[in-house]
């Protein structure tokens, strides 16, 4: 192997090494999903609108699909008396998340369990970054379990079936992963949709 072919590959080696270490850094100690990161510029544009809404405090929110969030967490620092869960149906994310939660001496309740089976019934604020798929598994849910003026935030798909109240174009700047396939037009209207979060109030 020449000089040139071991610089080029360990190139390729330390790039991927910093791209996954820098996921797991923001996964175990910011609470940000991996290769979907929520950044803290989306975070606190989303909390500007929770405030717009008219959310104090005295709430309560939850976290489908993603267990201790970034944004889950910062509604917890940011408003007063507000009860945080956060759900997972995968063991892992759900497990790593009860450990943010010790090591932030956060009140979050981290659970996993069937998402199927959570208990919306008594949430204000519903938070899910979830794919079509579940989405479509949780339309009817969110319709008869919800109790009315329950606000749910849907980050870049739109729930199938559900008249949407308005939508939130997220801030855009450097940094912000997101993996697309398929042809430019395909690709473009995932982009758009991807930095939306779409606002629906039963």
């Amino acid at each position: 192997m020449t000089k040139w072919q071991v610089l080029y590959y360990s190139a390729i080696f330390y790039t991927v090494l910093f791209f996954v270490g820098k996921q797991v850094f923001d996964f175990l100690l910011k609470g940000f999903a991996p290769f979907i990161s929520s950044r803290p510029w989306v975070i606190n544009q989303l909390l500007g609108e929770l405030r717009k809404m008219g959310f104090k405090g005295d709430f309560q929110a939850i976290s489908i699909g993603s267990g201790r969030s970034g944004l889950i967490y910062a509604i917890e620092k940011n408003f007063p008396n507000v009860e945080c869960i956060g759900v997972d149906d995968v063991f892992w994310p759900a497990f790593i998340s009860k450990i943010q939660v010790f090591l932030h001496r956060s009140k979050i309740r981290v659970k996993h369990q069937e998402l199927r089976r959570i208990d919306v019934s008594k949430a204000d604020l519903i938070y899910c970054k979830l794919d079509l798929i579940k989405l479509r598994e949780f339309e009817k849910k969110f319709k008869f379990e919800c109790k009315p003026r329950t606000v749910i935030l849907s980050n870049g798909f739109v729930i199938p079936n559900m008249p949407i109240t308005r939508e939130i174009d997220l801030e855009t700047r450097k940094g912000r992963f997101a993996f697309f396939s398929g042809d430019m037009k395909s690709k473009a209207k995932k982009h758009k949709e991807a930095n939306k979060v779409f606002v629906y109030v039963i």
